[in-house]
């Protein structure tokens, strides 16, 4: 969307919504890589000994939400002002000790696997927006 569609979808939805209601709407959608996240460990662990539960599912999101902060990342200078992009940034050591007496052996294991990838992907997004 152009900047002028996207601030009339979002006044309209705004609108629509109330404050409470685009609040919770702006929380969902903050909190979409953290499903995709918890969504991708539960595929891991489906045909397992230990499937994800629904329980163990949402409060794992949370577990995610609480350890997770949004980073301001320089991304390109031009001129005198600088081009930033938001990243986000998971405490997967917190994350995975936090997570001991929620998940079996077996799901921490696969939740450590799962977060060695999410750190890669994140450093390499990080490096592809430093400032050139």
């Amino acid at each position: 969307l152009t900047n002028e569609a996207y601030f009339t979808f979002t006044k309209n939805l705004q609108t629509l919504l109330c404050d409470t209601g685009y609040a919770q709407f702006q929380d969902y959608e903050r909190n979409n890589k953290r499903r995709e996240i918890v969504t991708t460990l539960a595929g891991n662990l489906y045909s397992t000994d230990a499937p994800l539960s629904v329980t163990q599912g949402s409060s794992l999101t949370a577990l995610l939400k609480a350890n997770t902060t949004t980073k301001r990342i320089p991304m390109k200078a031009e001129g005198d002002k600088t081009v930033y992009t938001m990243l986000d940034e998971t405490d997967w050591a917190a994350v995975t000790t936090q997570a001991q007496g929620l998940l079996s052996p077996s799901q921490i294991r696969s939740l450590q696997q799962l977060a060695d990838l999410q750190r890669a992907e994140s450093e390499m997004k990080r490096l592809s927006t430093t400032i050139r």
